[in-house]
């Protein structure tokens, strides 16, 4: 089972989700996206989930997005959002005959959404989970899934000063150890670079990956969404190969808000793909896709197949 660890203090809230899918301690692939972008009316949200990801053709992460979709209408608050998508989930899990017929072990899922959530002034660190296996309050995980979905949250008191520093996990969590949440909270509270944090999240996932407890489940290629406090600053996101070397990456995304107009603002966007190459020898490093009738894309007022579209189109020797 993966790992999704959130981190916030003063000034960000990072959402750290390893990009290991596997199957009985078998890795399947470790490029598989749980994570999630969620700006709504009231907050600004990253998304992730541990547990079930695959029946078959179906794939959770795919469906997640289309379901935030339909949950954030009408009022596109984080709290009626939630609790829409946890009737989403208890249909699908209920009336997709690929899961319904699933043994309650391996029907196992957690949805965890970490943000701020905006009120007046002041930015609020919280989290909602939604989980058919595990007990926040007892802090147990159950080794068969429960027939339906519960919600759980946890949100910064409002008569408190903001906490210095906030660490949540689902998933493999017991793989995280007291030492790990010490050397992160003190990162945490030393008012750390962008940079500094994000290094310090990424260590401690990689350090539980290495660990036989996780059960070869956790990866070490991480995905991390970036949430400033600030509103007026741009979420970010991006991973960190096994290499050591960053790459970029466009997580999911559903933008939902609604405009000072009162009109609604609802984009969805999933799928979406980024491969980084070296650069290739007399080889062009972009290459427009056109109809052969199309104008070409250096504008010299020819059809791309009188232009730069011959090359594709004379016949190969």
């Amino acid at each position: 089972m993966t790992i999704i660890v959130t981190a916030a203090n003063h000034d960000y809230l990072m959402q750290f989700s390893d990009r290991r899918l596997s199957s009985a301690g078998v890795v399947v692939t470790d490029q598989s996206n749980k994570a999630t972008v969620l700006p709504l009316a009231n907050g600004r949200f990253a998304v992730g989930f541990t547990g079930m990801a695959r029946v078959g053709t179906f794939e959770f992460q795919s469906w997640l997005v289309d379901a935030l979709y339909r949950s954030a209408p009408p009022d596109y608050g984080i709290v009626e959002t939630a609790e829409r998508l946890g009737r989403e989930l208890n249909s699908l899990f209920n009336n997709r005959r690929q899961i319904s017929r699933l043994s309650p072990i391996l029907k196992r899922l957690t949805v965890m959404m970490s943000g701020y959530l905006y009120a007046g002034a002041r930015a609020y660190i919280g989290t909602i989970w939604l989980t058919n296996f595990q007990d926040f309050v007892q802090g147990v995980d159950h080794p068969e899934a429960a027939e339906s979905f519960d919600i759980a949250h946890e949100l910064e008191p409002e008569d408190c000063p903001p906490v210095p520093s906030y660490i949540q996990r689902v998933g493999a969590w017991d793989t995280m150890t007291q030492e790990d949440e010490r050397i992160l909270r003190n990162v945490l509270e030393s008012s750390p670079s962008q940079m500094t944090m994000l290094d310090a999240g990424i260590n401690i996932v990689r350090r539980i990956a290495e660990r036989p407890r996780s059960g070869n489940s956790v990866g070490k290629n991480v995905a991390v969404v970036v949430i400033p406090r600030d509103r007026n600053l741009e979420i970010s996101t991006r991973i960190r190969l096994g290499n050591g070397r960053n790459d970029v990456l466009l997580v999911d995304s559903v933008q939902a808000a609604v405009t000072p107009t009162g009109e609604s603002n609802l984009i969805s966007i999933r799928d979406i793909k980024i491969e980084v190459q070296q650069p290739v020898a007399n080889k062009a490093a972009f290459q427009a896709v056109l109809g052969p009738n199309d104008p070409c894309w250096c504008n010299s007022n020819l059809r791309f197949k009188h232009c730069h579209g011959r090359a594709l189109s004379a016949p190969m020797r």
